[in-house]
């Protein structure tokens, strides 16, 4: 968006974009299993450059081990043992695979950053 632009009007997708969004996705997706394409050998995956945000690390990253380690499909419903071990685990893997660690923030930090 340029700067100084008005925002366009935009409303809701329509019941019919929203049906016609669905079965694209669903034709798309027949046509690369047809092809043999599953998620890992995706040829475009590798060049497609998605930057990383908080709800993707959720989505894709924490959920799935929580769910496998814990059963619980929120994360309203972990205890304090839960989270710790749930992130050791996605920390070890992370730093593995890519190098990157993060320490679990601590209070000074959260303190910090709400400063």
């Amino acid at each position: 968006m340029v700067s100084g632009m008005p925002e366009p009007n935009r409303k809701q997708r329509t019941p019919q974009q929203n049906a016609a969004f669905w079965l694209y996705c669903t034709r798309l997706a027949e046509a690369l299993n047809e092809a043999g394409f599953d998620m890992r050998s995706f040829p475009w995956k590798e060049g497609i450059d998605i930057p990383w945000n908080k709800q993707m690390v959720h989505d894709f990253l924490w959920i799935p081990v929580q769910e496998v380690m814990t059963t619980k499909e929120s994360t309203t419903e972990l205890n304090t043992v839960d989270v710790n071990e749930i992130y050791e685990v996605v920390n070890r893997h992370i730093a593995q695979t890519t190098g990157v660690s993060v320490e679990w923030p601590s209070e000074e930090s959260l303190s910090e950053g709400q400063r």
